[in-house]
């Protein structure tokens, strides 16, 4: 998988730089743009798609709090690695609420969450990704690196045909996810017990 030094490079190429990082400390104008932009870049790029190499899943048990804002009864913090929310398994959009760093619901719970992680390793990076990203980071350090002469529109429309096939490459990749079934659905075609209890996503221990 390409390593920092080479995807800082394809931005630069894309800018139209001819000049070449060689480590990822090089103290050059191009070298200290690059990073102070790829933190937060990189996760821009990672909130803009469910990529299957950053999605994570996980059962999350309610706060002890007095408190939970009105109107709802529990209230449910996020992971700490959590970069942005996908979905609450078996909710509609109207069962919970996302607030701060916390998912409010009726729900006493455990509720099941599927989400997007921080993943900073560029070896771990699907290879659609990576070129997304570079692009993504030449629109951002464009004019600061090549002044006038960056062409920003063509930029972005660049960086836009590029993520475009890489959500396209990444959902070839599995499967079409199979939300999980609403209360309502599940009492409109219950089977009269024997699929799994209400809120437990197939697949998870019922006990």
């Amino acid at each position: 998988m390409a390593s920092y030094v080479a995807i800082a490079n394809m931005a630069a190429s894309l800018i139209g730089e001819d000049d070449q990082l060689r480590n990822p400390d090089d103290d050059t104008h191009m070298g200290r743009t690059f990073r102070a932009l790829w933190d937060v870049v990189r996760q821009e790029a990672i909130r803009e798609h469910s990529w299957n190499f950053a999605t994570r899943r996980k059962g999350l048990a309610a706060e002890a709090l007095e408190d939970v804002p009105y109107p709802w009864a529990f209230s449910f913090p996020l992971p700490a690695d959590s970069l942005r929310l996908i979905e609450v398994l078996g909710c509609t959009r109207s069962d919970y609420q996302l607030e701060g760093f916390s998912i409010l619901s009726n729900r006493s719970g455990p509720i099941y969450i599927r989400y997007l992680i921080d993943v900073a390793e560029t070896a771990r990076w699907d290879a659609a990704f990576t070129g997304a990203f570079a692009a993504l980071m030449a629109y951002h350090a464009g004019e600061r690196i090549a002044g006038s002469s960056y062409d920003k529109q063509a930029g972005w429309a660049l960086y836009r045909s590029k993520v475009s096939a890489a959500k396209r490459s990444d959902a070839r990749e599995n499967p079409p996810v199979e939300f999980e079934p609403t209360e309502w659905e599940l009492a409109r075609f219950s089977d009269g017990g024997s699929g799994p209890p209400y809120g437990i996503p197939k697949g998870y221990p019922t006990s």
